[in-house]
This record gives structure tokens, C-alpha cells and sequence, in this order.
């Protein structure tokens, strides 16, 4: 059934591509909410995936994107965020993922009279690398990929942006999060997905 929904999604996502002259990054993909921003407290670190706080994902397929957000920094200690998986809402075992690389990149733009200097942090699907030019015979910097191989928690230790990589064709039909931390954390923090899927 999967590889249906893949084969139509695949052929959606080639005819809107077209059509839109390139790849429509926000008409095909669909956007779920996680977690909705929340203040770490004591009450909300228990297994938050319990209940309704699940997402049913049984109609993504391919790769997706979590981005986890977090609005300040814990003053009493490291939060940490397991993504986890499930046929049925109670029995969860962690998702295998892959980390994104959050890496600085500056560029320098000299047109319209002066000079623009822009410095942006990239989250990259692996690890950005320069060759040595004498080793290897030329040196533009490529992607070593990341690989989707960790279920461990990832840990929020400072106010900012995490991305991992999920695929999707992994998944048992519900996904959810769960997050742990010290009593007094204060930490607000927030997830969501980005993927294929063909409903809604």
C-alpha cells in the first residue's frame, strides 16, 4: 500500500514540479505540529506521549524533516527529545534518525556599490567538508551524509534550532514526542514535520 501512495506522490510531486518551474516547497509539503510551543515544567516532562499529543503519519512517505525549536536555554539543566514510534499509541519504541549539521556559512556580495556581508547558519544533511586540493586533486567542499542510524535522545542544552531527518517509510502509523528534563527546567520548547503525504 505504501509503495501506491509513494508511486502517486512521487508523480504529484514530478507534475507540480514542472508546472511551478521548480519544486513547490509549500503547496506539496505538509506541515504537522508535534508539539505546540510549551514551557518545560514538571507536569509537562512526563511521556508526553500519551494521548492525543500523537500524530498518525500512515500517509508520509519518503524522507521527513522534524524541527525542533527551543526558546530558551535551561537554567537547571539539559532537556532532552526522543522522537518515538508506534502501531497503537502505547507500545513506543525511538524512531531511527539522522542529525542535521548546524553549520555558519558567510558570503560577501560586492554588487550595488559596497559590500554585503551576510552570515546565515545552515543545517545541512551531513557534514560540510573542504578536500585538500593536493591530496585529492581538486578542493570544493562537498556533503559527507549523515546517516540515519540514531534512536538515542537528542539533548536541548541551549536556546535555538535542532533538524533531524526521518524517513517516513520507517514509521509505524503514529509518531509522537517525548520529553524529559530536570523538575524546575525552564525551557520552552516546540516540534514539527515536514514531509510528503497525500492527505489532507
Amino acid at each position: 500500500m505504501k509503495k501506491i501512495l509513494a508511486t502517486v506522490a512521487l508523480v504529484t510531486l514530478t507534475v507540480s514540479a514542472f508546472a511551478a518551474n521548480g519544486f513547490d516547497l509549500f503547496g506539496i509539503p505538509r506541515v504537522v505540529q508535534i508539539t505546540a510551543p510549551t514551557a518545560m515544567t514538571s507536569a509537562t516532562l512526563s511521556n508526553t506521549a500519551a494521548g492525543c499529543s500523537a500524530v498518525n503519519v500512515q500517509t508520509y512517505s519518503g524522507d521527513g524533516v522534524v524541527i525542533i525549536t527551543a526558546a530558551t536555554g535551561p537554567a537547571s539543566g539539559a532537556v532532552t527529545f526522543t522522537l518515538v514510534t508506534s502501531p497503537d499509541c502505547t507500545n513506543w519504541v525511538p524512531c531511527t534518525y539522522a542529525l542535521a549539521t548546524s553549520t555558519v556559512i558567510s558570503n560577501k556580495c560586492t554588487a550595488y556599490g559596497g559590500a554585503i556581508n551576510t552570515t546565515n547558519t545552515y543545517f545541512l544533511p551531513g557534514t560540510l567538508t573542504t578536500p585538500s586540493a593536493y591530496a585529492s586533486g581538486w578542493a570544493t567542499p562537498y556533503i559527507v551524509a549523515a546517516q540515519f542510524t540514531n534512536t538515542a535522545a537528542l539533548t536541548v542544552t541551549t536556546a535555538g534550532t535542532y533538524v533531524i531527518g526521518l524517513n517516513m517509510d520507517d514509521q509505524q502509523r503514529y509518531i509522537a514526542a517525548q520529553w524529559a528534563g530536570p523538575a524546575n527546567v525552564t525551557n520552552t520548547v516546540s516540534a514539527v514535520l515536514i514531509g510528503r503525504s497525500l492527505y489532507p
